[in-house]
């Protein structure tokens, strides 16, 4: 007989719905002549078939594709075969060769050469021989400002204002001070110019000059101390050191 599970009403052990309720009936759990619990869909008994005891349904119907390669017989090329696959040797990373190290270390250098902290003595040799033409010119000219911005780096970065003309921009090999990870910032954006007094003027750049909030239009404005200066998405704050005779 067949219990309902809903009204628990006894039907017919060939019975596919309650005659009551009419809830679906799940078929009754079949059993091998040993007392396991088979499946309805098994042709014989796992746990009698296994001799060595009861043995879990899963191992038994595993999926193709799980089974353990280990169990699988081979030929001797096979087994050759895969043995050369998991050899430490083959799973060792292959070393590279001297001329991508070279490489490598070319790119390395040129990129410390690219990182601007130059800061040139008054009247004494560049630090660095194969900096830009731009850079070595400012080694006898007189430090009279400096320009600080945290917009890039929380720690803040600082360059030097000297005297004549300063470019500010994105180009390291043409500027004074340049930002290069500025995307907003014109190649040439700036100048902050010093011979008796300080100016800032724009270079016809495309996001503009401001000081103190209001965009530089055309010519130079006179630059005052402690000054905001905004070039492209970049913040400055000026700082005078020396105005000078």
């Amino acid at each position: 007989m067949k219990t309902c599970t809903n009204c628990k009403t006894d039907n017919s052990d060939d019975a596919h719905f309650c005659m009551q309720c009419e809830n679906y009936l799940r078929p009754a759990a079949r059993k091998c002549p040993n007392g396991h619990t088979m499946d309805l869909v098994w042709t014989e008994c796992p746990y009698c078939k296994n001799q060595s005891g009861p043995q879990p349904v899963a191992e038994v119907f595993r999926h193709p594709t799980e089974l353990d390669e280990s169990r699988i017989e081979r030929s001797p090329n096979e087994a050759k075969d895969q043995a050369a696959k998991v050899s430490p040797s083959s799973q060792a990373p292959a070393s590279p060769s001297p001329g991508l190290e070279q490489d490598a270390q070319a790119r390395a250098e040129a990129r410390r050469k690219r990182l601007k902290t130059e800061y040139w003595q008054p009247g004494g040799a560049p630090a660095d021989a194969d900096a830009p033409a731009s850079q070595k010119s400012g080694a006898a000219r007189k430090i009279v400002g400096v320009l600080a911005s945290y917009t890039w780096k929380p720690e803040g970065q600082v360059f030097f204002v000297r005297e004549g003309r300063n470019l500010i921009g994105r180009d390291e090999e043409n500027c004074d001070i340049a930002i290069p990870q500025d995307p907003t910032l014109s190649s040439v954006n700036s100048h902050i110019s010093f011979r008796r007094s300080f100016v800032v003027g724009d270079m016809v750049s495309l996001s503009g000059t401001d000081l103190n909030g209001v965009p530089i239009e055309e010519g130079n404005r006179a630059l005052p101390n402690y000054s905001t200066i905004r070039t492209g998405s970049t913040v400055w704050t000026f700082v005078m050191l020396e105005r000078g005779n």
